[in-house]
């Protein structure tokens, strides 16, 4: 039996009833996701952030060979292996969202410097129908060492407990290794970012990424997703479009207008008429 992660790590998040997040983008890109009820999770190397994940990983590593906890060795090849079975058979696909309808530094890198808009989407709903994960980015390396050292103690503890459960164990170091992309460099707090998250597989003939769908709260098997490719500000940039529309209505909840949005341009029309039926409001100057 996996035992039960710890709650208290700052980057776990677990949305209440009626949780609004905000995805900034431009006024074309809001029209898409408008029109299509769907959202784009990208490739994580595509990310704006050259160091996604590498920086987790280092501090994964640094922490784990300078022995923060104690391992058994079973425990430490086990979650080796997970860490290499990640890396090359996995890929993280990731979709960023914040807890703010009118911040600044995401108007300026997200927003096209606050001629776009935010779209509010009801995040208790992504967390039990859409079949991602969602995870509060963490920007301060105590809070990794606090993570990684929870973690390790969780793995000898599992161990030390039933030695002999070797899946369990194995299910518990990749339940770890996957939180890595939780964890960004200082660099980057402003962003204060919010993802979510799919998690797809090598294809057994090798080289194209496979999404084998997900399930929502209640472990109900939800759909595969096709994985296509776009022109992202980093080159081609795989991504899978997440559903919005669920079982219990669309996550789509609001938009707010950028702080130096065109009013009365053709494209502002047609954002409005788009978002019919929608809460709209304009952000305050900035």
């Amino acid at each position: 039996m996996v035992r039960a992660p710890p709650p208290a790590l700052a980057h776990f998040f677990e949305p209440g009833e009626g949780t609004i997040l905000y995805h900034y983008t431009s006024i074309a890109a809001a029209k898409g996701i408008l029109g299509s009820q769907a959202l784009w999770l990208s490739d994580f190397t595509r990310m704006n952030d050259p160091r996604e994940y590498a920086y987790a990983r280092s501090c994964f590593l640094e922490n784990h060979r300078s022995r923060q906890r104690y391992l058994d060795m079973t425990p430490r090849l086990v979650l080796s292996a997970a860490l290499i079975g990640l890396e090359q058979n996995t890929k993280m696909f990731i979709g960023c969202l914040s807890p703010d309808d009118n911040d600044a530094h995401q108007w300026r890198q997200y927003g096209a410097e606050g001629t776009g808009c935010a779209i509010g989407l009801d995040a208790s709903l992504l967390a039990a129908e859409a079949g991602v994960a969602m995870r509060r980015v963490v920007y301060d390396r105590a809070n990794f060492d606090a993570f990684s050292s929870a973690g390790f103690e969780m793995l000898q503890t599992q161990f030390e407990e039933e030695p002999n459960d070797i899946a369990a164990l194995r299910e518990l170091a990749q339940f770890l290794v996957c939180d890595l992309f939780a964890f960004k460099h200082p660099d980057f707090a402003r962003e204060k970012e919010i993802r979510i998250s799919r998690l797809l597989v090598r294809a057994e003939s090798g080289g194209a990424w496979l999404d084998v769908g997900g399930q929502d709260q209640l472990g109900n098997a939800l759909p595969s997703l096709e994985v296509g490719a776009r022109e992202g500000a980093h080159g081609p940039t795989p991504f899978i479009s997440l559903p919005l529309q669920t079982r219990r209505g669309c996550a789509i909840r609001s938009i707010t207008l950028g702080p130096a949005i065109a009013r009365g341009s053709t494209e502002f029309d047609e954002l409005l008429r788009a978002s019919a039926g929608l809460a709209v409001k304009a952000a305050s100057p900035l």
